[in-house]
């Protein structure tokens, strides 16, 4: 119609379609939103539960891309020369080749990995072709755009996400704002799960050292003679005997053991009771193998003070040669002493 009712009807038709469009648009950045704060919280629960730095790294990259439909997502870190932005791990068949081919990129180099852990700032090619700083690599043709974030802990840089799409000006603000809030919580799970590494080596080499000590200070202490005590009951002998052996273990290592035989049944109950038991037999050994060490270190330091007091008092140095000699051979229980002053040509 070309009335005026008709050309109010093709206006509002158009304006339905409109809102339409916007409804539908708004409808789908929704869902966008919706997925990345679910990809927000899901890297929020994985860097919380897993101490493994790389299953984490693994498990962030392949969220990231499957998430948000990138092409390629890859984890740097700076190496320990700080020269180098050493690859850990990264999506698809080309992460898989760069991972075995151990890849790096120069920190401050020619590109945009480099450069976001140079200047501590995120780098956005949103033409692949225009950009002026970055690696072509030939592994990934399909890239049109890409994005670099710096992975920062406190005052310290420890590496960069790198995040490829085959499509141009695929980053938008909220979506680098989104991927920088990822980034900062991979940086922090990254150091806390190194961190927790680090710390888990050094008490495994405490237990080792521990045990090496433990195994070292009962084999001196065995070097006089074994140490073993029996004691037999007067049970009627009904030809069949049940028999049980307990190690006794001081911090996982082995210092002996306890061998019990009887003609009743053992039940469970019964090793479990004799297994805590003995675990007590293990720490009271080690307590008094202690005091024993403590009271004898106690001893060498007297003996020592008193040996040093007469020494002082000697107003001679045949006096002192006398004492000291005397003295120490006293101590020892040594059959014959000796003491020589001699100065070498």
């Amino acid at each position: 119609a070309t009335d005026e009712v008709g050309e109010v009807a093709i206006y509002f038709n158009r304006m339905i379609a409109r809102i339409e469009e916007l409804q539908l648009n708004l409808e789908k950045r929704v869902q966008e939103q919706t997925e990345k704060l679910r990809a927000s919280n899901e890297v929020g629960r994985i860097v919380s539960t897993i101490l493994n730095p790389d299953e984490l790294i693994s498990q962030v990259v392949n969220l990231i891309a499957k998430t948000f439909d990138y092409y390629y997502v890859a984890v740097f870190l700076v190496s320990s020369n700080q020269r180098w932005a050493e690859i850990v791990d990264a999506t698809g068949s080309a992460g898989e080749i760069l991972k075995a081919r151990r890849h790096r990129l120069q920190i401050g180099s020619t590109s945009m990995v480099g450069n976001a852990i140079a200047t501590r700032q995120a780098q956005v090619a949103m033409d692949v072709g225009e950009a002026a700083v970055r690696f072509n690599n030939p592994l990934l043709p399909n890239t049109r755009s890409e994005l670099a974030l710096p992975l920062i802990v406190g005052e310290r840089v420890i590496g960069a996400l790198d995040v490829q799409s085959i499509r141009e000006a695929d980053f938008k603000a909220d979506d680098i704002a989104t991927l920088q809030s990822l980034a900062g919580q991979v940086a922090i799970s990254i150091e806390n799960a190194r961190l927790f590494r680090e710390m888990d080596d050094a008490l495994n080499e405490l237990r080792q050292a521990n045990r090496q000590y433990i195994s070292s200070a009962w084999e001196e202490r065995l070097q006089s003679g074994k140490l073993e005590y029996s004691v037999k009951s007067n049970l009627p002998d009904t030809g069949e005997t049940k028999e049980i052996t307990v190690n006794l273990n001081l911090r996982d290592q082995p210092i002996g053991y306890i061998h019990l035989e009887t003609t009743e049944e053992w039940t469970q109950e019964d090793q479990a009771w004799v297994e805590s038991l003995v675990t007590q037999v293990a720490l009271s050994l080690e307590n008094a193998r202690l005091v024993e060490e403590s009271n004898q270190s106690a001893l060498r330091e007297r003996l020592s003070a008193s040996i040093i007091q007469k020494l002082w008092s000697s107003p001679s140095i045949d006096g002192i040669l006398q004492t000291a000699v005397r003295e120490m051979g006293r101590a020892l229980e040594a059959s014959e002493a000796t003491i020589q002053l001699k100065v070498e040509d």
